[in-house]
């Protein structure tokens, strides 16, 4: 990134979200940006929750720290929303019966679709 300004392709969801959070800490926007354009461009039902968790921990220290949320979070926050309302069936198929055995619960896809329903 420190030549190119550019992340390698095929990065693992879970290492992007550590390199936006590091970037987020050390106060570096561009390449928190791109991280979040990257996930934003990846997401997928197997991702978009734990994305969107992200963000909300995000938003969540931020405020209490007393700063603003930033800008990446708040694209990618839309971005998750947008990819759920996108694809609401199969973000909804990942609900299943027993809410126990389920890795997702029901406020994330309520965070996901309420912007956008």
């Amino acid at each position: 990134y420190l030549y190119t300004e550019e992340l390698p392709t095929g990065l693992p969801v879970d290492v992007v979200l550590q390199l936006r959070r590091a970037a987020n800490t050390w106060q570096l926007p561009g390449l928190e940006q791109l991280a979040a354009r990257t996930l934003a461009e990846s997401l997928s039902t197997d991702s978009v929750c734990e994305v969107l968790r992200h963000c909300s921990e995000d938003e969540v220290a931020a405020k209490l720290a007393g700063h603003t949320v930033t800008a990446a979070t708040k694209y990618l926050r839309a971005a998750c929303g947008q990819f759920g309302a996108a694809n609401y069936e199969k973000v909804r198929s990942l609900f299943c019966n027993d809410k126990r055995a389920c890795p997702h619960t029901t406020s994330h896809l309520t965070q996901i679709l309420v912007p956008f329903g």
